[in-house]
């Protein structure tokens, strides 16, 4: 009779993870014990409530092990229609679970050799598992990756963005059903919060009880004083995040100012296990991903605002996105003087920030990795701050004399416009490039049927308008003059795009654009202005007030510190009263400032408000950089020591 029992048998009062007070617990052990743990909640809520076959299959996928459902069935007790979360547990670790032995060696080799060792791991599958599809399609993954050089970290991180995007699904679909049922039932939101809370009780004590378990091991072996990033030290909230079974993510929330909203992670800092060090996490090469590039434009218009082109792009699936922003320099080598001033921001077309640009790496800046769910986005470029006012000199002549054409250093400057709204590259302008070139040279909107007459009257190719036709366009205008000393109109339209009196680019830097996509190319549905209105500069500065970092020296003040690869805020938060602050930069190294000679900040802040006092941009982001802040005098309540003459802030 007891050769006939089902192993859930002897395991009816076997806790997860019991049993091993005399037994370390292996690093494969402990990942599987703790993804089960997460995916348990995720799916079923509560560590009393028992499942059914159906439900053990969707828990099963939830932590990660693809499994069909004949073999969950086969594997099912029959004379059971329901189970405990422990018996659960027990059935989980007899599975065929591919995935954890994989990872766990990777890692194991990822900490010794820098090249995976293909041959034995494909001879050692083929001799312990059994010949199903599974087996199969390991295999073959494995000499794809051998055939490809595949090093471990990469093998990794392949792994977990694949988790990523998985979590980010069951989030999305479980928020949404929590919406729908609450729209359908009021009452219910109440219930929904009160649950959540005993959840969490709940999470927290099961998790209590194994770390006592296992600081009871006498065999427990001695922390490692380098700095580790731990895999599975989860901090549980209530903010809604069903991030089912991969816990590790929630160890970067607030670790190094936070550079991403929080329904991005980025796959480099991502921790791997918990011998991992963070200094030995590889660079965010894009992996075998594919690339689309496109031009864009960033400038900064009168009064200091900034404008630029977005590109709009929708995706139909989830998709893991880095976008990487280069100058384009062939116009003019000078520009590289922008690369440290400048940032990207992707948004949804509703407005809501995404993720910033924050890493640096030669010439390019880049957003980190970070996976995008279904939905329409925008993405431009702005200058971190204002550029200073520049002292105008004698004009440049737009009007060779002799002959009455484009002088050769105006030509070159229409060449170069042509270039610059030549967004896709492809030698002509067509009608949705033009029309923003209209836009931004201050001639307003161009009507469809001006458009038309445009192309009967110049040069065009494949319904757009040819470089030749833009020149000639120039040359038309020059030509209405009657006195060709006095074309204030063609410099106003010059200066509008960034020109200075020298046809050189002064204060717009023309870019270009670099999405990395898993699965396929990102393609630009149009170019646009029109996010313009969507996110105003005070969401971006509350972005900044939230994801950085509390100054621990001054911790009385309300100052924060956002910075990232090559740039750096120092951001004012809200108070009572309205508050004078002075303070020192001095002390700063290798870094350009917004400040004054004497390199010291004086700023009335209004109250129950963020405002940014200070925008520091590294010289040479390959070398060491900060920003220094001390108290130059104590701050104050701004009512009680400002002078007549003490500046006051922006409004």
């Amino acid at each position: 009779m007891d050769s006939k029992k089902h192993p859930l048998d002897s395991a009816r009062n076997i806790q997860p993870g019991s049993g091993r007070k005399n037994q370390q617990m292996s690093m494969e052990d402990k990942f599987r014990r703790d993804t089960f743990k997460m995916a348990y909640f995720t799916e079923i809520g509560a560590i009393s409530r028992p499942i059914d076959v159906s439900e053990f299959h969707d828990l099963v996928i939830c932590a990660g092990v693809d499994i069909d459902r004949i073999s969950i069935k086969e594997a099912w007790p029959k004379d059971r229609d329901e189970i405990t979360m422990d018996e659960a547990y027990h059935l989980f670790t007899r599975l065929p679970n591919f995935e954890f032995k994989v990872k766990h060696a990777l890692e194991a080799i990822g900490e010794e050799e820098k090249t995976i060792p293909y041959d034995y791991l494909i001879d050692y599958i083929k001799k312990n598992y059994d010949n199903s599809k599974k087996q199969i399609k390991l295999i073959s993954m494995l000499e794809s990756w051998k055939k490809e050089e595949i090093s471990p970290q990469q093998a990794l991180m392949k792994f977990d963005e694949t988790k990523t995007a998985l979590r980010d699904i069951n989030k999305s679909l479980s928020d949404r059903v929590r919406q729908l049922t609450a729209r359908g039932n009021p009452g219910l939101e109440e219930k929904i919060v009160k649950d959540k809370v005993e959840k969490k009780e709940e999470k927290e004590e099961l998790f209590l009880d194994d770390e006592k378990t296992e600081s009871q091991n006498p065999e427990s072996p001695p922390h490692d004083n380098r700095r580790v990033i731990p895999v599975l030290d989860v901090e549980f909230s209530d903010s809604g995040d069903y991030s089912s079974v991969f816990v590790d993510d929630q160890n970067l929330e607030n670790q190094s100012g936070g550079q991403h909203s929080p329904d991005t992670v980025s796959l480099a800092q991502r921790p791997l296990s918990d011998r991992i060090f963070d200094d030995e996490i590889p660079p965010e090469a894009p992996v075998h991903m594919f690339k689309t590039i496109r031009k864009s434009l960033t400038m900064q218009k009168k009064e200091g605002i900034n404008s630029s082109i977005g590109h709009v792009f929708t995706l139909s699936e989830v998709r893991t996105v880095q976008i990487e922003v280069r100058i384009n320099d062939k116009i003019d080598p000078d520009l590289n003087r922008f690369e440290n001033a400048l940032y990207g921001v992707l948004q949804r077309k509703d407005g809501q920030l995404i993720i910033l640009t924050t890493k640096k790496n030669g010439r390019k800046i880049s957003t980190d990795r970070c996976t995008l769910f279904p939905g329409t986005y925008v993405f431009y470029v702005n200058y971190c701050r204002k550029q200073p006012k520049r002292t105008k000199k004698s004009f440049d002549l737009m009007v060779d004399k002799a002959t009455g054409k484009l002088s050769p250093k105006y030509r070159v400057c229409v060449l170069n416009m042509f270039d610059m709204f030549d967004f896709n590259d492809d030698q002509v302008l067509d009608q949705s490039e033009f029309v923003l070139y209209n836009l931004l040279n201050g001639s307003g909107r161009l009507p469809d049927d001006q458009w038309g007459a445009l192309l009967e009257t110049f040069d065009h190719r494949d319904q757009g308008l040819t470089m030749k036709a833009f020149v000639d366009m120039h040359q038309f205008e020059l030509d209405s003059y009657e006195d060709k000393n006095d074309l204030k109109d063609m410099w106003l339209s010059l200066e509008e795009l960034g020109f200075d009196e020298h046809f050189q680019l002064a204060e717009s830097c023309p870019i270009f654009v670099e999405y990395n996509s898993t699965d396929e190319e990102i393609i630009v549905d149009k170019y646009d202005t029109d996010y313009w209105e969507t996110m105003s500069r005070q969401d971006l500065v509350e972005f900044y007030w939230k994801n950085g970092e509390q100054i621990p020296y001054l911790k009385d003040l309300e100052l924060r510190m956002w910075s990232c690869d090559y740039y750096a805020v120092l951001v004012a938060g809200p108070t009572p009263e309205p508050m004078r602050y002075q303070l020192r930069l001095d002390g700063s190294k290798n870094v350009n400032l917004d400040v004054e000679k004497s390199m010291i900040v004086d700023k009335v802040v209004s109250s129950s408000t963020h405002e940014i006092l200070v925008v520091g941009i590294a010289v040479d982001s390959s070398h060491d950089w900060f920003i220094s802040v001390r108290k130059a005098v104590r701050a104050s309540v701004a009512s009680q020591s400002i002078p007549p003459s003490a500046p006051q802030s922006e409004s």
